[in-house]
Parts: structure tokens; C-alpha cells; sequence
């Protein structure tokens, strides 16, 4: 207030265009007789097919800061449908609910930094639950929305309490958390893994659509450990899903897997949809981001 009892004030506006999240198109710019075309896209994403008659996907986030103020918006482009999800859909009318899109809605954060692969099959470095607020074991529930013609969409926003550089995502179809154990009783068979140690949950569907890796962590490698998506299961053992009766166990890039041994470290955690690798967000506590996941489901293919 100044000298005559009058109040000033001031006020600035700043406008950031936000545009929809739809695929990039692939534009034809030349037809090569006998050869085929040569084709552009302005997506700075990762899929490996960019057409109109395929699934293509978008991963778009905003950042807001602890007092909701929106400080970055970032389009990741189209991402990587991992081949565990992929198996899930190929196989749905296998599990006793489905397993997507409709369970695909739960979204988890990492720092991890390796480029992203279809054989992935979570985040690399997923956040714990500690560096945020609001979370169940780490993942936060998406708002799920159909968008016409032919879009599934979920918005779910991470919450976070602590300094962190976000570099990675991952769409997953619960928000339970990682079964780490070794397993103890009978070497796994063709489609079957038993451990007599373990308390499986049975209820609801148990662990039907879960995705188990033979490994003592978690790992994104396509080569070096196997991997199993679950029919079912008993307190105990687990009946493994796979292209055949003798071929239940794969590779994470889906080649055809020995049986595992008996005691050997695994994981039992939820399968991941979709996973995506970025350059760092540096979010501080009390930041947000706000991630938009867009499933176009083209036809003509």
C-alpha cells in the first residue's frame, strides 16, 4: 500500500498450447516402382511401425509444481507395446477376467535409463512407494476414457515427495506389488512352477495375467532369463501360459525358453502393457506429472 492508500497490483499471463494426444500419421512422399514407398512422420517416439492400420500409442505428460502451477509439457511419441502385453491380448479369452485393456490403467515411474525395448517387461527402476504420496506400492490409478472413433485413454498423475530425476514409465494391469522368493519343492515342468514355500493368493483370480521372470531381480534382457504369464494358480503353484503345451516358457524377446531349475530366485509382479524411456523430468516433493497414455485401435489392417 503506498503513501495515499491505494493498492496496486500487477498480473502477468503465460499460455502453453496443449494439443491432443493422437498418433502421429506416416505421410507417403515418394513411390518407388517395384519397390515400394518412402514414408515420413513427425513421431519422436519408438514404435517400429508407423502406419494408420495398426495399434499406435502416445505418452504425453505434464508437470506441474508443488502449488499446481503447470512448469512442462512433454510428448514422448508413440511407445513400446512390450511382447508380455501383447501375449496378454493374444490370450485374453484365456483369463478368467480379461486381462486388457480394461486392467491396463495402473501407471508406474523409474529412474532407469536404458533405451526401451518391446521385450520389456516393467520399469527398469521403478520409484518406491516412499519417495511418493498417494501410491499403492508405487503405481497410481489412471482415469480411464474412451475417445472417439477408436482411442482408449488413461490420465493418471504421480505424485511425488522427494528430488528425483523421472526418466521412465510403465502401464500396468494392477497396482500390487513385486513377489520376490526362491522357490523350493519339484523343478518347474513345461507348464507348471511349484513352490511348496509360498503362499500364492488365490483370490478374486489370483495371479491369472501376472507375469513370473526367473531371475533374483526384475530385468529388462532378452536373452539371459525366462519369463511365464499365469493361467492360474493354487497356494503353490502356478499353471504357466504359453504359445504350447511343451513350450510355455519364453524368452523376453518371446523366442522359446527351457524349463527352469528347481530353487532358482524369481519375481511374480503385474505385467506391463506398455513401457516408455525419456530424458529426465527433475520433479522436486510436492511436484506432479500428469501422464496421458493413448491407444489408437485402427482398422484396416
Amino acid at each position: 500500500m503506498d503513501t495515499d492508500g491505494k493498492l496496486g497490483l500487477a498480473g502477468g499471463l503465460a499460455a502453453l498450447i496443449s494439443r491432443a494426444a493422437r498418433p502421429y500419421p506416416a505421410h507417403t512422399i515418394l513411390r518407388i516402382p517395384g519397390l515400394g514407398r518412402l514414408m515420413f512422420t513427425r513421431d519422436p517416439g519408438n514404435a517400429k511401425l508407423l502406419a494408420d492400420q495398426i495399434f499406435s500409442s502416445r505418452l504425453m505428460a505434464d508437470h506441474y509444481d508443488a502449488g499446481g502451477k503447470l512448469i512442462g509439457q512433454f510428448d514422448f511419441g508413440s511407445g513400446l507395446v512390450t511382447n508380455s502385453g501383447v501375449n496378454l491380448m493374444a490370450d485374453d479369452f484365456t483369463w478368467g477376467n480379461g486381462a486388457t485393456l480394461k486392467q491396463m490403467n495402473y501407471h508406474l515411474t523409474g529412474t532407469g535409463t536404458t533405451v526401451a525395448a518391446a521385450a520389456d517387461i516393467f520399469c527398469q527402476t521403478p520409484i518406491g512407494a516412499g519417495s511418493l504420496t498417494g501410491s499403492t506400492n508405487g503405481f497410481f490409478t489412471g482415469t480411464q476414457s474412451y475417445v472417439s472413433p477408436n482411442q482408449y485413454k488413461t490420465v493418471g498423475t504421480v505424485v511425488y515427495n522427494a528430488s528425483l530425476a523421472v526418466t521412465e514409465w510403465a502401464l500396468c494391469m494392477t497396482n500390487a506389488a513385486t513377489l520376490a522368493r526362491t522357490s523350493a519343492g519339484a523343478a518347474p515342468t513345461n507348464n507348471t512352477f511349484t513352490d511348496t514355500g509360498a503362499t500364492f493368493t488365490t483370490s478374486g483370480q489370483g495371479l491369472a495375467a501376472y507375469t513370473i521372470e526367473i531371475n533374483s531381480t526384475v530385468i529388462n534382457t532378452p536373452t539371459t532369463t525366462v519369463m511365464g504369464q499365469i493361467l492360474s494358480n493354487t497356494a503353490t503353484v502356478l499353471t504357466i501360459q504359453g504359445p504350447s503345451a511343451s513350450a510355455a516358457w519364453l524368452t523376453l524377446a518371446n523366442a522359446v525358453a527351457s524349463n527352469p531349475g528347481a530353487t532358482v530366485a524369481y519375481n511374480v509382479f503385474p505385467t506391463a502393457w506398455d513401457h516408455k524411456v525419456f530424458s529426465a523430468i527433475n520433479v522436486n516433493a510436492g511436484d506432479s506429472i500428469a501422464f496421458t497414455y493413448t491407444l489408437s485401435i485402427n482398422s484396416g489392417g
